[in-house]
C-alpha cells in the first residue's frame, strides 16, 4: 500500500520504524569482547583561525588512532573522539563489539562510541 503525498504515517508504521532502529542498535552489542587499548596516536591539524565557523576554529581537524588488542586479534581503528571523552586511555580495559568495518566500544559509563576499523591482524594475545 502506497502512502499518498502529504498524508502522515500511520502509528503502526512509525512504531515499526522505531523498533527496527532500536533493534539494529542492540545487535551491534550482542557479542561483546574484552580487550585492552595498547596505543593511542593523534593526527591531523590543530585549530584553524581562518575557518568559517567558531566550532571549526576551536576543534580543527583532529582524529585519534587506537590500537585495541583482543584475545585473538589486534584492531587499528580511528575516531574523532578524544581518549578522555571516549574512555579509551592507554592500558585501559575496553568492552567492544565488531560489526563489518566498525568497532562499537563501551566506555565505563556504558555509553557507546563508534570507531572505524583501518586494519585488523590475527595475532595471538597482546604484544
Amino acid at each position: 500500500m502506497k502512502r499518498k503525498p502529504g498524508k502522515p504515517l500511520a502509528a503502526s508504521g512509525v512504531l515499526a520504524i522505531f523498533l527496527a532502529a532500536s533493534l539494529s542498535a542492540q545487535v551491534n552489542l550482542r557479542h561483546l569482547q574484552t580487550g585492552r587499548v595498547v596505543a593511542v596516536e593523534i593526527s591531523g591539524n590543530g585549530p584553524n583561525p581562518q575557518a568559517k565557523s567558531i566550532t571549526q576554529q576551536q576543534r580543527g581537524d583532529l582524529w585519534w588512532t587506537y590500537s585495541i588488542c583482543a584475545r585473538d586479534r589486534t584492531y587499528l581503528a580511528v575516531s574523532r573522539e578524544s581518549p578522555a571523552k571516549a574512555g579509551l586511555t592507554i592500558n585501559s580495559s575496553v568492552r567492544f563489539s565488531v560489526d563489518k568495518n566498525q568497532i562499537y566500544a563501551l566506555d565505563p559509563q556504558g555509553k557507546r562510541h563508534v570507531l572505524k576499523i583501518l586494519r585488523q591482524d590475527g595475532t595471538k594475545g597482546c604484544r
